[in-house]
């Protein structure tokens, strides 16, 4: 786990929490994330699942790579991308 970086940022009176971390103030690793889903995709190829994610190929390798941040959208159209 490593300490959310929005939870710094967020201001005295706030009525949302963190979309990271839910205001915990820690947020999930998002190599370990990646590097999980990746093991899911197995032999289908990134360019496939990013051309069924709708997005580029370098955003999936990013997201993979713990470059971009995860969020439960992303991990959901993922893995829906893996079962179409």
């Amino acid at each position: 786990m490593t300490s959310c970086l929005s939870a710094d940022v967020l201001k005295e009176g706030a009525t949302q929490p963190c979309p990271r971390c839910g205001g915990s103030g820690v947020g999930a690793d998002d190599r370990e994330i990646g590097r999980a889903l990746k093991t899911e995709r197995g032999k289908l190829s990134l360019r496939e699942v990013s051309r069924r994610m709708g997005v580029s190929a370098a955003y999936v390798c990013d997201l993979e790579h713990g470059k971009r941040a995860w969020n439960a959208l992303r991990i959901q159209a993922y893995r829906k991308a893996l079962t179409e």
